[in-house]
């Protein structure tokens, strides 16, 4: 009885090797000219995310309508075209949503959510000024958007050994208004440094460019706080490490990791 277990249980630990194994060869690498759709993009109004999934890019579009408290969204499946050098789209779905009570998003029956036929596919294109165009095949509803590369820097960031948290958050809606809002906090209760700055994306290097202003906030004896301002101007740059945490370069190179916990639109 013992030997007969002994061999039902190498037979299934080589099943599961051989498992894991036809897994891995499943997965298809990520080729070095599709990499560079893989990242955030932004025009007057929409965010657009692409992210690599093992065998393809999935590309999700926002269009929030903010004084409605609402939206549109699209998501599509694609795959990278190297004769072409685009993406294009194997499925596609379109939703509108708005927002509950409690500020959770709600989301409606889809307009369509299915493969793409002939004639449906939605193609994206990065020009040569670096700029990427989306070509919907099913309502035209990239018709004259120009996307820019805004890189992947919108979140919360901490570093609690060296008190230090960067919150970072993409404003978008309309030309007049494509940059991040930048807050940097240094420092403890007793005593802060609060920065507020706008934060431009530099495509040629990767990094995340800032400017602004400083506020120090100092409790006093009956625990409400002393603000001075000041009017001198600051630069601060970011960039990520290959653990992907943030640096905060103008910091003697501060290594940040992102908080999955924090909602970057909260107060």
């Amino acid at each position: 009885m013992k030997k007969l277990f002994g061999i039902l249980l190498a037979v299934m630990l080589a099943v599961t090797a051989m498992s894991c194994a036809f897994a891995e060869s499943e997965t298809v690498p990520q080729t070095e000219a599709g990499k560079k759709f893989d990242t955030n993009w932004a025009a007057p109004g929409y965010n657009m995310q692409v992210f690599y999934e093992e065998e393809g890019y999935r590309v999700r579009i926002d269009e929030p309508d903010v004084m409605n408290d609402s939206g549109t969204e699209w998501e599509y499946s694609c795959f990278y075209n190297a004769e072409k050098d685009a993406l294009e789209s194997v499925s596609s779905s379109k939703r509108t949503y708005t927002y509950d009570a409690d500020r959770t998003q709600v989301s409606g029956l889809p307009e369509y959510d299915d493969v793409d036929e002939e004639g449906q596919v939605t193609v994206f294109a990065i020009g040569a000024d670096g700029k990427l165009t989306w070509q919907d095949a099913r309502g035209n509803a990239g018709e004259g958007l120009v996307f820019e590369n805004i890189g992947r820097f919108e979140g919360v960031y901490r570093n609690e050994a060296e008190e230090v948290e960067v919150k970072i958050v993409w404003l978008g809606l309309s030309e007049d208004e494509m940059w991040y809002d930048v807050f940097i906090k240094r420092g403890n209760d007793e005593s802060y440094v609060d920065f507020g700055m706008r934060g431009f994306y530099n495509p040629e290097t990767g990094k995340l460019e800032a400017m602004g202003t400083a506020m120090t906030f100092t409790k006093n004896a009956e625990g409400a706080y002393d603000v001075t301002e000041d009017t001198e101007s600051y630069d601060a740059f970011f960039s990520f490490n290959e653990n992907n945490n943030l640096v905060y370069e103008t910091a003697n190179g501060i290594e940040l990791e992102y908080d999955v916990t924090a909602d970057v639109h909260s107060n």
